[in-house]
């Protein structure tokens, strides 16, 4: 926060709290005794709205992954000769990296799924 000279009004240093205006009108012609409790309604449409994106942010990524699970699930097939071409090499590599047939296949098919 920004400090600034009060003057001799105030006779010192004091931290300069800019409102915002519509802060000030949502809590105009309200008793003193509700200030406090009026004061904390922006805070809550805050948090509430950073709650709602939040849900909707995650919504829209479930619902990518499910459209990549879909061209997935399309564009390879274990029927498919040129997949299981393809899966045979990435296979290949894997095994001549040191990995046993069984792991080779799953990283195989891990790569597979992590280009297409």
């Amino acid at each position: 926060m920004a400090i600034r000279n009060s003057g001799a009004k105030h006779g010192g240093l004091r931290r300069n709290r800019p409102q915002a205006a519509s802060s000030r009108a949502g809590r105009r012609g309200v008793h003193r005794e509700k200030n406090n409790q009026v004061s904390g309604l922006p805070n809550f449409a805050r948090n509430l709205g950073g709650s709602i994106g939040t849900s909707l942010l995650t919504v829209f990524l479930a619902r990518q992954n499910q459209v990549h699970q879909v061209n997935f699930a399309a564009y390879t097939s274990h029927g498919d000769p040129n997949f299981e071409q393809w899966l045979k090499g990435l296979k290949a590599v894997f095994m001549s990296q040191g990995c046993d047939t069984v792991r080779a296949a799953q990283k195989a098919l891990a790569l597979a799924y992590q280009t297409v």
